[in-house]
């Protein structure tokens, strides 16, 4: 806004004297026909707010205006000035009103009008050739002519645009595309983005508003492209254009679209959004990431501690020769998706941290990437705590020196391949497994040359069960190396309370911890073989023996004692839509509402799900076991039968008795199933 002054209340009258020296009819045509400008309000503005002896600075509308450190003598006179301030505005106010209705544009102002032109003040000169407020960029102008600029709206929308105009840094400004969409706020120039010219790139853009920033994107049609090209050194030994950090840091940032960008030329991305722990939305899906050698480092990678994101989709990268990917998701605290592509990292050395930290990342496909050069794989999946499952089978480690923390603090990891692995080269496994205290199921092969002793392979007794080999994890650090070609394959790790191999129940048990069916007792090494089994426990084992398939709830029974949040709701409702449970009746045969989940399960009613599980065929009992404890008006006789008949169950041994209202055993009931296979 311009700022004028006049130099007396003198220079105020001489101005009412003219205006109404003009015949009152030429002021009313003027008034109908010219209504005032911008301009005009302005220098009325500045008229009524300020006078000869303190000129106010405005400041823009809505921010607070804080003083500078302020000494007793600068208090005393900025007092002085505004009490004369004030004196001179309570003297001129009843001309003001009349002023501010007809005062004309300053040039139109007849000569010999008393203006001081040092009024306007000298920066006022230098921002003169400035886009002023509403002006509209020119009509020619194209998606890709003239400069970068970025506008910051009143939601904390940052705009890029493009434009021939001259834009103050900083200052309000009201800008246009060329399809005419108008965008409102401060504005930066951001040509730092636009590395079209030769030259050494020396650092990265840098978003402007990194503060306050909250969604950031292109206008529209337009394109801001980012990168040299002429091929120039960008260092780091790379060349061409440098993304790295630019989007960093961002505090408020939630939402990012790419349209619009062009990074055909980048070579460096790594740190690109590093810290932006409220990004949500994330849209590269039309960026060309072909040129990309970097996206990772240390500290630096392109997604690091973006704790909000959920998903993120690298296909930009399907054509790029990657040479750094390490720390590139690690602290994505809230990353349940990754959709790798096909990562080319052929051409890198180093895979440390990669992953690390993705606390909610439970599915994983790394089978496409090739390893073939990594040498480091330091941490690279430590502290995933809901991952569940690794395939490493593929991973080429010819080169491979460091195995530390690899797998540290994955709580949940209970099967890990790595039947490819080649050990021969490796250094230190410091803490490999450390912490992987529900790991069960390890894929060993015969390349498994060296084993080192602070690998905290999780204690106690390691199995190979179809060689029939059982090693305790000190025995598997020192004899494996020479025994590989004949040991590999799965070590399973027993629990401590199913460690005999002469039980009935070992085999069927290690079935179906590797059919996933049990996962043994949660927070032990056990699985607890002669605890009852409860109904609930037994109608999941069903359930995952079925292969645990999709459960439509709607309009599912209900039972009063079932919860949504129940391990066993699924299943429940599964096994009820499917006929094998219909839950309690009372002694008139009416249904009482309750499954009764947590009660021990009989015999009786574990054949009776089984026999119903396999649609419940017909029976005779012609050759059948005679059980003195199975009658024909019991609702179990047709399971027993057939359950008989099927070799699920001989009875007690030495009777001839079934004992269907005894409590079953965990034991009993993965043996049943088992055999039922």
């Amino acid at each position: 806004m311009k700022k004028v002054r006049f130099k007396s209340l003198l220079s105020m009258a001489l101005i009412l004297m003219i205006v109404f020296s003009f015949p009152s009819g030429v002021f009313a045509e003027t008034v109908a026909e010219e209504p005032a400008t911008a301009e005009e309000s302005e220098i009325i503005e500045a008229a009524e707010e300020e006078t000869e002896d303190y000129l106010l600075t405005e400041e823009p509308e809505g921010e607070e205006v804080v003083p500078e450190e302020q000494t007793e003598e600068m208090i005393l006179e900025e007092e002085a000035e505004e009490s004369a301030a004030t004196e001179d505005q309570e003297a001129g106010a009843e001309a003001e009103e009349t002023v501010a209705s007809v005062l004309p544009d300053a040039e139109q102002i007849p000569d010999g009008l008393d203006l001081d032109e040092a009024a306007i003040l000298p920066e006022e000169a230098e921002t003169e050739a400035a886009v002023k407020p509403g002006e509209m960029l020119p009509e020619a102008v194209k998606p890709t002519d003239g400069s970068a600029y970025a506008v910051l709206d009143d939601n904390y929308d940052l705009i890029f645009f493009r434009s021939f105009n001259t834009y103050t840094n900083g200052t309000e400004t009201t800008a246009m595309d060329i399809y005419g969409n108008t965008y409102e706020g401060k504005v930066y120039d951001v040509s730092d983005f636009e590395y079209q010219t030769d030259g050494v790139l020396n650092s990265s853009p840098r978003c402007p508003a990194r503060d306050v920033v909250r969604r950031i994107r292109v206008a529209d049609n337009q394109k801001i492209v980012i990168g040299l090209t002429n091929g120039t050194n960008g260092g780091w030994g790379f060349h061409g254009g440098s993304l790295s950090f630019t989007f960093s840091d961002c505090p408020e940032l939630v939402s990012f679209n790419g349209k619009g960008f062009v990074v055909d030329n980048v070579v460096q991305m790594n740190g690109m959004f590093y810290n932006c722990q409220k990004l949500k939305e994330l849209d590269l899906s039309t960026w060309n990431g072909a040129n990309v050698k970097a996206i990772g480092g240390i500290h630096a990678g392109m997604f690091q501690k973006c704790k909000s994101l959920e998903t993120i989709d690298l296909s930009l990268f399907k054509n790029a020769k990657l040479e750094i990917i390490d720390y590139l998701f690690a602290s994505c605290f809230k990353l349940k998706k990754i959709n790798l592509g096909n990562l080319d990292i052929s051409g890198c050395t180093q895979m440390e941290y990669m992953f690390a930290w993705c606390e909610s990342l439970e599915e994983l496909d790394v089978s496409r990437l090739n390893t073939a050069n990594i040498k480091s794989m330091q941490a690279t999946f430590g502290g995933c705590t809901s991952l569940q499952t690794l395939d490493l089978r593929n991973f080429s480690t010819k080169y491979l020196e460091n195995m530390a923390y690899m797998f540290e603090d994955c709580k949940s990891l209970k099967k890990v391949d790595l039947s490819s692995f080649l050990t021969g080269s490796v250094i230190t496994m410091n803490n490999l497994f450390k912490g992987c205290d529900s790991l069960r199921e390890v894929v060993f092969g015969s390349h498994w040359l060296d084993w080192k002793s602070d690998a905290c392979l999780p204690s106690g007794k390691w199995a190979n069960l179809e060689k029939k080999v059982y090693k305790t994890e000190k025995e598997l650090y020192n004899d494996y190396a020479s025994n590989a070609s004949s040991w590999a394959g799965t070590w399973t790790r027993l629990f401590d309370d199913v460690a005999m191999p002469s039980v009935f129940y070992f085999d069927p048990v290690y079935w179906a911890l590797k059919s996933g069916i049990t996962t043994g007792i949660s927070g032990s090494n056990k699985f607890a073989p002669y605890d009852n089994c409860t109904r609930g426990q037994v109608v999941t084992f069903l359930y995952r023996a079925a292969g645990s398939p999709a459960v439509n709830t709607s309009n599912a029974p209900k039972f009063k004692d079932v919860k949504e949040n129940d391990y066993f709701y699924k299943a429940v409702i599964w096994a009820a839509k499917n006929g094998i449970t219909s839950g309690y009746t009372d002694k008139n045969g009416k249904p009482t509402g309750k499954f009764g989940p947590n009660d021990p399960c009989t015999r009786g009613q574990v054949v009776t799900f089984l026999y119903r599980a396999a649609g419940s065929p017909s029976v005779s009992a012609s050759g059948a076991p005679i059980f003195s404890d199975v009658k024909k008006t019991d609702y179990f006789y047709n399971a027993v039968i057939w359950a008989a008949k099927k070799g699920i169950t001989s009875g007690y041994s030495g009777t001839n008795k079934f004992g269907p209202n005894d409590k079953c055993t965990r034991g009993q009931v993965v043996t049943f199933l088992y055999r039922n296979r």
